[in-house]
């Protein structure tokens, strides 16, 4: 973008007016302890407030001594590793925990400087990070170790390595205090770059201890509770740490992984957060879907992007006690550069990013670095004493975006500034307003990314030739949910017919973190050039909104709740129609959607799924599955897998396995009529363990032993190779009792249209209509049926068990049943024939689906009974003899 050609006189009349006015603009200049370092500051704090809470994690907390001693403990035993001298560079590669806070203010201690690593990024990145920074050492943990190098660095694995450092003396190492010290390297963080691999910004001491301390931005009062919810390798991590353990605040830790936003409102209710920084993206979701979990807060600092004026609004509103402040700094100022607290009516449209913040200086200027005045837009370039020292091994990028302060003072000579790439210009209250990017960087969802390091990824891949990436602006949402994605065409060598692309999401994945690989892949036989010879980027062709690689209609969404998704789904990305086996991720869904949907979805069905669901199920019917997972029917009888039907435990265990309904519902009544047992019953396991699940449940409920089992219809033969199960584990199984079950003598064909038939009769059954409330409980039980009937129909009885068998038939049923070809499926006599034991044939009353319905339920209870009641005398007989 050109800048305003005016010349300053034109704009004003005075240029020494202008740079009065910028100058007092800039008027930052503020007392903080400049030359200390943040290990001094810690210790300062450790000594005024040692009992206060420093550090809390859910069931855990540091007191301030605590953190104190225990850094000073691995202090030393890092100032003793090999190679690991005064001004090392140590990288950090541990999830949230009280550890990782421990490791960094260790690591500041030993006189070093620490590097974080994101235990979540791909293994590639994680290795040119360790290889480019020429880090010393490596502290991590096992967990945490998966996508790490082997054999780069010396590396301290904390969970290892425990009892040596616990044996380390806790005494603080000599103070690092000295002239200069606040210039003393902190930390190396990696930031998105144009020449396709990260770069490396090294901040000072200084630059953290400008951040919070001698700052007027926000209070960092010793009441306050600050949360740290960003990644470690996110520059927000400096604010969310070091705020509060510099002044004696409290730091609170989010969980590891990924955050539902009814897990952020969770923790803030929990930890009683005070202050909180939520990227722009974020802070609009939970404004729109959790405003109230954000009340106990005091102050909230928003920023990485250009606010939502309406989400703005409504969270003045809405949170009436919080003070709103708008934050704006690169990672090479030292997380912000720029603040402003908002208020109602403070606005024109747009929300400032506030005037520079103490100890930090703004300017904007033309192309040949000149002051513009308010209302001229220029490139931002901002300065201070939160400055990095510049781009770590790269002294040629370093020259180019640090640049020398054109405008300094005498005192001042020699100072730099950062060029932001920022379109800004002042308002003339002296705040700034962001007008966008000048190049070809992108800010999405809070994250800076360089389009290079994209393009670069995917000439890696084998076959590409030419690469643009870009942002995409797929439209506004019903739900007003930001659609910006990344895109991406290529071209590929004319031999290469076609590119394998999961292969090739599969090599971006293993390169770039995942905020980085595009949503769209495209494919082009050109990129075509505008006339000054770039690449024209408007002129490529949009990604299709619904991409179908099979070039097939999409398979429609199945039953209720993947309909319901299929709705959700199509107002929170802006397309129509939704497929079953669509993915959230290919059609342009982002992690912040993902966190809205979540809400949604808890609104609209009841259920309450982590975050990391929709990851892990990111189809239509891949959630929905889900969803019916954690759906709750609020009945005990239906939600657990076994439940004691009769009044009072005591008397032999006598467990009871589904019929076709599924449930363990249809054998209510028995509970109170079989007098001296203990009936548990079984509700159908889904999952493929069902057998080996049930035989644990019940050596666990029936430790002991011999076992009896009942089953009616299709229960039977569960309870058979349930008995099969036990038996091979050694454990006896004295007699199954079978109500009207028929054996299978081999696999057969069960369509799910019957299953669906099947449904219905079991929905309008007494005992279940009045519990399934809704059309999510109703997909649940047909899921259910379903499940249950094909299991039966994918099975056969042909090994033996030593266990008895009782078969109680109904009187109208046939005992064989074959299919048109003639070939036996099923044979109740044939029972007799797997077994070791004895096989016993009663004559039971009425048809097979009213065998527990009166009239007929006090006759087959009763026959029932007898059953039990000469199994168990022969059961306490076999125990008698065993004993003897």
């Amino acid at each position: 973008m050109k800048l305003s050609s005016f010349s300053l006189i034109e704009q004003t009349g005075d240029t020494d007016d202008v740079t009065a006015l910028i100058n007092r603009f800039n008027q930052t200049t503020r007392d903080y302890p400049s030359d200390s370092t943040v290990a001094d500051l810690f210790a300062e704090q450790a000594t005024a407030r040692p009992g206060a809470t420093a550090v809390s994690f859910g069931e855990q907390s540091l007191s301030y001594d605590d953190l104190d001693r225990q850094s000073n403990r691995l202090a030393h035993y890092l100032r003793d590793a090999p190679r690991l001298s005064d001004g090392a560079l140590i990288a950090v590669c541990l999830n949230r925990s009280p550890d990782l806070i421990v490791t960094l203010l260790a690591i500041l201690k030993a006189g070093a400087a620490y590097l974080p690593l994101d235990p979540d990024y791909p293994a590639d990145r994680l290795h040119f990070m360790l290889e480019h920074s020429g880090a010393a050492a490596l502290v991590t943990h096992t967990d945490c170790s998966a996508n790490l190098p082997k054999n780069t660095v010396q590396r301290i694995l904390l969970d290892q390595a425990g009892p040596e450092i616990a044996r380390e003396p806790d005494a603080p190492l000599p103070p690092t205090t000295s002239d200069g010290a606040g210039g003393r390297l902190a930390y190396i963080m990696y930031t998105s770059g144009s020449t396709g691999r990260p770069k490396a910004v090294a901040v000072p001491q200084r630059g953290i201890i400008r951040l919070v301390r001698g700052a007027e931005y926000a209070d960092f009062g010793t009441d306050q509770v600050f949360l740290q919810y960003a990644p470690i390798s996110f520059d927000a991590a400096t604010f969310e740490i070091w705020g509060p353990l510099l002044n004696g605040a409290r730091l609170a830790l989010a969980p590891p992984g990924k955050q539902s936003l009814a897990d952020l409102g969770g923790v803030i209710a929990r930890e009683g957060i005070t202050t909180l920084w939520l990227t722009g993206g974020l802070f609009n979701v939970m404004i729109d879907e959790y405003p109230q979990s954000l009340k106990p807060l005091r102050q909230l600092l928003v920023g990485g992007e250009a606010l939502s004026v309406p989400h703005v609004k409504k969270a003045l509103e809405a949170l009436p006690a919080c003070h709103l402040i708008n934050g704006y700094g690169p990672t090479e100022n030292t997380t912000f550069s720029c603040c402003f607290r908002i208020r109602p009516g403070d606005y024109r449209g747009a929300i400032p990013i506030g005037p520079p913040i103490s100890n930090s200086t703004a300017y904007i200027l033309d192309e040949e670095m000149r002051l513009l005045p308010p209302g001229i837009a220029g490139e931002l370039y901002v300065g201070g004493d939160g400055l990095a020292l510049g781009y770590w091994n790269d002294p040629a990028l370093t020259a180019e975006r640090f640049v020398a302060d054109p405008i300094a003072s005498i005192e001042r000579a020699g100072e730099r500034l950062y060029r932001t790439g920022d379109l800004a210009c002042w308002r003339g209250d002296g705040s700034i307003d962001f007008l966008g990017r000048m190049d070809d960087q992108l800010k999405i969802r809070g994250f800076r990314i360089e389009p290079g390091e994209i393009e670069t990824a995917l000439h890696q891949f084998p076959g590409i030739t030419g690469a643009v990436a870009q942002a995409w602006d797929a439209g506004k949402a019903a739900a007003k949910e930001d659609r910006r994605v990344l895109i991406a065409h290529y071209t590929a060598a004319e031999e290469t017919d076609e590119i394998d692309e999961p292969a090739l999401r599969a090599h971006l994945r293993a390169t770039l973190p995942d905020f980085m690989v595009p949503t769209h892949l495209i494919r082009v036989d050109t990129l075509p050039l505008n006339p000054n010879g770039k690449i024209d980027r408007g002129a490529l062709p949009p990604p299709t909104t619904h991409p179908d690689v099979n070039d097939s209609s999409p398979e429609p969404p199945s039953g209720e709740t993947e309909a319901a998704l299929a709705m959700i789904w199509e107002e929170l990305l802006g397309l129509s129609p939704i497929g079953a086996h669509d993915d959230f991720f290919a059609l342009g869904g982002h992690s912040l959607m993902a966190a809205k949907m979540v809400s949604v979805m808890e609104k609209q069905f009841g259920v309450t799924l982590p975050l990391t669901s929709i990851f892990t199920h990111p189809t239509i019917r891949q959630l929905a599955g889900a969803v019916l997972d954690a759906a709750a029917f609020g009945n005990t009888s239906i939600d657990q897998q076994c439940v004691r039907l009769s009044p009072e435990p005591g008397g032999q265990p006598l467990f009871a396995l589904p019929p076709g309904t599924t449930d363990a519902l249809s054998y209510g009544r028995l509970g109170e009529d079989l007098a001296g047992f203990d009936l548990q019953a079984f509700n159908f396991i889904e999952a493929e363990t069902r057998i080996t699940d049930y035989a644990d449940q019940i050596a666990e409920r029936d430790p002991d032993g011999p076992h009896l089992l009942f089953g009616y219809s299709g229960g039977g033969n569960l309870a058979f190779h349930v008995a099969q199960e036990l038996e091979r584990r050694g454990r006896l199984v004295s007699a199954i009792v079978m109500l009207d079950a028929s054996r299978f003598m081999r696999c057969f064909d069960f369509p799910e249209e019957e299953a669906d038939r099947l449904t219905s009769a079991v929905l309008d059954a007494d005992g279940v209509a009045e519990i399934v409330s809704s059309s999510i409980l109703r997909d649940k039980i047909q899921r259910r049926v379903r499940r249950y009937y094909a299991f039966l129909s994918s099975i056969k009885e042909d090994a033996p068990i030593n266990a008895d068998i009782h078969l109680i038939s109904s009187p109208t049923g046939e005992d064989e049943h074959r299919d048109e070809a003639g070939t036996l499926i099923a044979s109740k006599p044939a029972w007799a024939e797997v077994t070791r034991g004895t096989f016993h044939r009663h004559d039971g009353h009425g048809d097979h689906g009213d065998m527990l319905l009166e009239p007929h339920y006090s006759g087959n209870a009763a026959l029932l009974m007898k059953i039990l009641q000469a199994s168990d005398t022969a059961l306490t007989f076999e125990n008698d003899r065993r004993m003897r």
